[in-house]
């Protein structure tokens, strides 16, 4: 019986044995298919990786470049731009002018982009581009008032075409084109 009971112990032992090697062997081979899964998946997450430093590599001048503008606009927005109120007191005083002058005012407008004065960076010049009908007298006095006005405003532009009227040769009605610059403080 005793080696009946060797027996049965060595072939329970070698089970054991076998179980025990195979469990790891199994474990082990679980491990390694896992570790490649995980392997592969690593490499794939570095290459995503890659490709996005690589594409912030490439955008960041871009960007930066971008960012710098719209800082510059952001800064020029605290500079003096004619809010409408502004512009329109400025069309109400040059009609106020028009009208002592004796001038038919038909339309006042101002130009889209501000241009800088030399030397003066903290002031920009406003052009508006005005369209009236008068008699010579009557454009001088203008000019005298606009030269005279509260605000700083120069004519930088004039044209003038003349035509007689039908009954009368010596009643000429002018048709001007004025472009006047309104120079402004923009800065502190």
């Amino acid at each position: 019986m005793r080696k009946e009971g060797n027996l049965f112990r060595l072939v329970v032992g070698l089970l054991i044995y076998l179980m025990a090697t195979g469990g790891v062997l199994v474990a082990g081979f679980n491990f390694l298919s896992r570790s490649r899964e995980y392997a592969d998946i690593v490499q794939q997450k570095e290459a995503e990786f890659a490709m996005v430093r690589r594409r912030v590599e490439e955008d960041l001048p871009r960007v930066k470049e971008e960012y710098n503008k719209y800082y510059q606009l952001a800064k020029d927005l605290r500079k003096f731009v004619p809010s409408r109120e502004e512009q329109e007191r400025v069309v109400v005083s040059i009609e106020q002018l028009a009208n002592s002058a004796g001038i038919k005012l038909r339309s006042c407008k101002m130009t889209e982009k501000p241009k800088a004065v030399k030397g003066m960076p903290a002031y920009q010049i406003y052009t508006w581009e005005i369209s009236c009908s008068g008699r010579y007298l009557q454009m001088d006095r203008f000019m005298a008032l606009l030269d005279r006005a509260d605000r700083l405003m120069k004519i930088s532009g004039l044209s003038v075409l003349s035509e007689s009227g039908e009954g009368n040769p010596r009643d000429y009605t002018l048709d001007i084109k004025l472009k006047l610059d309104l120079i402004v403080r923009t800065e502190g």
